[in-house]
C-alpha cells in the first residue's frame, strides 16, 4: 500500500511523537532532544521518527 504525504494527518503524528518522546524525559534527559526533533522534523522526518519509535503511520490516515 502506497501512502501519500496529503493522506496523513501530520498534526496528530506529531502529537503523538511528542508524547511518545516526552514522556521518556522523565528517566531519560537526554530525550529532550528527542522532543526537539519532533518539534523541528519535516513532514518525512516525522515518518521516520514514527518508524523508528514503532508506530504505525497508517493511524494517521485521513
Amino acid at each position: 500500500m502506497t501512502i501519500n504525504a496529503s493522506d496523513i494527518d501530520f498534526e496528530s503524528l506529531r502529537d503523538d511523537l511528542m508524547d511518545h518522546y516526552g514522556t521518556a524525559m522523565g528517566d531519560f534527559p537526554m530525550a529532550v532532544m528527542d522532543v526537539v526533533d519532533v518539534e523541528t522534523a519535516s513532514k518525512s522526518e516525522l515518518v521516520e521518527l514514527a518508524d523508528e519509535a514503532g508506530i504505525d503511520i497508517r493511524r494517521y490516515l485521513k
